[in-house]
């Protein structure tokens, strides 16, 4: 082989291999702060400190994302789950509620103290807000019926409410809690939810 074409398939190689480190460093990053985020409030946790637990240089977080709270954000954007019909949404939420529910430590309990934690700041209580309300508008897909916005509202309100109750129960008490009933309770409020149900959204409803 000449040598310009060993250079030139040099290069061609280099530049395949880039986009995938980069993907991989920057990945590194976003897992390093979303558990970081998930220990502190917002204003606590340092870029140093990510990319220290990320092991990378400190200048590629900003090289990457610009600065702390556009890392944040793209931290955020990634929560969630993709879905595609309303069976899918409904086995999400259950998911969910059985993360939060669950003994041992998972992705998704991390990701609940991050949101409460940062709710809390006012720096990007807003990146919160704005997170929950595309949410709320993604849900319009699913959600059947009328009253659709009060009810993404009933769903997340319920998701999160067991969320906040998981972090403040004892372990004890998390112990004594029958999951098969959560199970069935949720299971009629989601059907209700994503079937068009009126009787989910009426004051008088049991």
């Amino acid at each position: 082989m000449a040598p310009a074409e060993k250079n030139e398939l040099d290069e061609k190689k280099q530049c395949e291999h880039r986009p995938r480190n980069a993907a991989e460093t920057k990945k590194r990053i976003l897992e390093a702060a979303g558990i970081l985020f998930s220990k502190d409030v917002y204003r606590n946790v340092g870029t140093r400190d990510i990319a220290a637990a990320a092991g990378v240089n400190l200048t590629l977080i900003n090289r990457y994302f610009g600065s702390k709270k556009k890392l944040f954000m793209e931290v955020v954007r990634s929560l969630g789950g993709e879905v595609s019909s309303p069976g899918m949404a409904k086995e999400l939420a259950f998911e969910v509620i059985m993360d939060f529910l669950s003994e041992e430590e998972n992705p998704r309990k991390r990701e609940g103290r991050m949101i409460l934690l940062s709710s809390m700041d006012s720096e990007v209580s807003g990146v919160i807000s704005d997170f929950f309300s595309q949410r709320l508008k993604l849900q319009d897909k699913f959600i059947q019926g009328d009253h659709k916005k009060t009810k993404a509202a009933l769903a997340f309100s319920s998701i999160f409410g067991i969320a906040i109750a998981s972090f403040l129960f004892h372990e004890s008490d998390r112990k004594l809690l029958d999951k098969a009933y959560i199970i069935e309770h949720f299971s009629e409020l989601f059907d209700k939810l994503y079937s068009g149900g009126e009787d989910a959204i009426r004051p008088d409803a049991r």
